[in-house]
């Protein structure tokens, strides 16, 4: 099942909150980037659902699905608070389906896609069967007969099966099967699966040997089933090959072993990130230096949060990581090109030599000495020999080729030597 970017998905909802319709079952199924105007909803929950389970709600919305469980004026709640109040959905996912391709209506599952065995049997057997074709079960509404139009469901019992349903009895929730099965009080009835458990969605998983761009690699696994890509390149690990994907170095679509999700709108490189397990936390993805932190989602739907500023520059001197592409510093190679980092994160101030000079102020002393492009920080050594010097120094961490130091000029009468070093943005001292 697919939305569109403006309409909900409605269970139960009526005008007239008494009229609501009750008992619902809806499991095992996809609904995917279903969005409604204002406010942004994605599910309408009202009534009393028997239950909703199982399923996949995607949106790459900031935040996740929204729920209205009001119609008459609550503002929409988030998916968990949802949960929390209804108990449904409490094995729903939330994540990118990754259908093989849902512009050509293809919405079979793609291997690496989310859905595969994670839906569960529709419904259970009362009672063991032996050899029987009457299978009483908890709720026969999951099933057809074809109502003598088309061939009834296949089900499959347990791991017995499929055997396919002749007539729905939904007055005793019996199926009477064409062929008879055997079964245990309790065994998950459902349609056919392959697996550890039946698929999300109206495709069952399977790696059919169809190859629709002709690349070697069968649709199915292929990461970009519509342009031929034989070595399967993905520069953002997003599960989209870089061949058919719009915004390589920005992931775009959450996919289980993803540490990020975007969604991104390629003409103004711009996207959204925000980490697994807290959707609602911005966080930059700034190894490409077109992708924003802030940006306009795929549906051109412009939230109050909009902003293009640009993701914050690579400081190089400062021990932090601030474009957040995990390299730190003179490492990072935006930092290539300034003075501190000419020489390479390895990179050693030169020996400033005698270029020391002291000035006295009244009881202060004023220190300057040349400049080192390498140092981003100075460190003055203090000794009663020109021989020895201590470890620790006697003013660390100057920022500029001079300072006034207080009082220095009250020292006791003697013979002192002082020595200045750089210090490189990486820690390494010169001599």
């Amino acid at each position: 099942m697919v939305g569109t970017p403006y309409s909900s998905l409605n269970f139960g909802y009526d005008s007239t909150p008494s009229l609501a319709t009750t008992g619902i079952a809806f499991r095992n199924n996809i609904a995917s980037e279903s969005q409604a105007g204002n406010p942004e909803t994605d599910l309408l929950v009202q009534g009393a659902p028997a239950v909703l389970d199982d399923n996949d709600y995607f949106t790459p919305r900031l935040g996740g699905p929204q729920v209205l469980l009001d119609p008459t004026g609550s503002p929409p709640a988030s998916f968990d608070a949802y949960r929390a109040a209804t108990g449904q959905d409490g094995r729903s996912i939330t994540l990118a389906p990754l259908p093989i391709d849902p512009a050509a209506a293809d919405f079979r599952l793609r291997s690496i896609s989310p859905c595969i065995d994670r839906g569960a049997p529709l419904t259970t057997a009362l009672g063991d069967g032996d050899g029987s074709r009457f299978l009483a079960v908890a709720d026969a509404r999951y099933f057809s007969d074809g109502h003598g139009l088309v061939a009834g469901d296949l089900v499959q019992v347990g791991s017995q099966g499929p055997a396919r349903v002749e007539q729905v009895d939904l007055t005793s929730n019996t199926l009477t099967l064409e062929v008879p099965l055997s079964w245990s009080a309790g065994d998950g009835v459902s349609y056919p699966f392959a697996g550890s458990a039946p698929d999300i969605g109206a495709f069952e998983f399977a790696d059919e040997p169809t190859d629709a761009d002709a690349d070697g690699v069968t649709d199915a696994r292929d990461n970009c089933p519509v342009a031929p890509n034989p070595a399967q390149e993905d520069a953002d690990l997003d599960g989209h090959g870089d061949a058919c994907d719009g915004f390589p170095n920005c992931a775009e679509y959450l996919d289980t072993p993803r540490a990020h999700v975007a969604a991104g709108r390629a003409a103004s490189s711009l996207c959204w990130v925000w980490t697994v397990g807290a959707e609602d936390l911005l966080c930059d993805l700034c190894a490409d230096p077109g992708c924003y932190d802030r940006a306009v989602p795929v549906y051109g739907w412009v939230p109050d949060w909009y902003s293009t500023a640009p993701c914050a520059a690579e400081g190089c001197c400062n021990g932090q990581d601030d474009d957040r592409d995990g390299i730190v510093d003179c490492a990072d190679p935006a930092c290539a090109a300034t003075a501190l980092c000419a020489g390479g994160p390895g990179a050693v101030p030169a020996d400033l030599g005698d270029t020391l000079r002291l000035e006295r102020a009244g009881r202060d002393v004023v220190f300057a000495w040349g400049a080192d492009p390498l140092a981003a920080r100075y460190n003055i050594r203090r000794s009663d020999s020109a021989e020895t010097w201590p470890d620790e120094p006697y003013r660390a961490g100057i920022p500029a080729p001079s300072i006034t130091i207080e009082g220095e000029a009250d020292q006791p009468p003697a013979c002192v030597f002082y020595r200045v070093t750089g210090v490189s943005c990486a820690g390494l001292e010169g001599p």
